[in-house]
């Protein structure tokens, strides 16, 4: 659930953020006076530790007015016990006036529609993620914890049929 939110998302998140190759001047382009995000070269991530802060300080800020931190940044091969990193959200916009039923609904994660999002977003631009909600504020934890395992990248493959003999 969300991937089809992240799909559309990734769209103005990139229309907003990334810098435009078609200008000639190799200096990024100068950023408003008012912004509190730091620059993140202007949307290009050239590593996935710039990805997982501009997830967290560039795209959660722009559509949900929340800040979040990266942490347990774990860098190794690809897979759920390669590559990973946590997302801490401390304000979830999402929780705000919810209240979860005590009996019956232990497998119920409110927020676990921002996971769809992320994974649904991130396959746009070529990573293949996991997300899971490990920690969740409406089940009495202090934190909501979203943790990332970066399965791979995208094949860029063409079908048989398109291929040059």
């Amino acid at each position: 659930m969300g991937s089809n939110i992240g799909i559309r998302l990734i769209d103005e998140y990139l229309s907003k953020t990334a810098y435009h190759s078609s200008s000639t001047d190799p200096s990024p382009p100068p950023t408003s006076s008012n912004s509190s995000s730091t620059n993140f070269n202007n949307g290009v991530c050239r590593s996935l530790n710039e990805t997982a802060e501009c997830i967290a300080k560039v795209g959660f800020k722009m559509f949900l007015g929340i800040n979040v931190d990266v942490a347990n940044f774990v860098d190794g091969p690809s897979g759920p016990e390669g590559t990973t990193f946590s997302l801490y959200i401390y304000q979830n916009p999402l929780a705000i006036f919810v209240e979860l039923p005590s009996e019956g609904f232990d497998d119920l994660s409110y927020s676990e529609i921002l996971c769809g999002v992320l994974e649904g977003s991130l396959s746009q631009v070529g990573l293949l993620v996991k997300c899971d909600m490990v920690r969740d504020v409406l089940k009495g934890d202090e934190v909501n914890e979203i943790r990332v395992y970066v399965r791979g990248r995208v094949k860029d493959d063409v079908g048989e049929g398109f291929k040059e003999e």
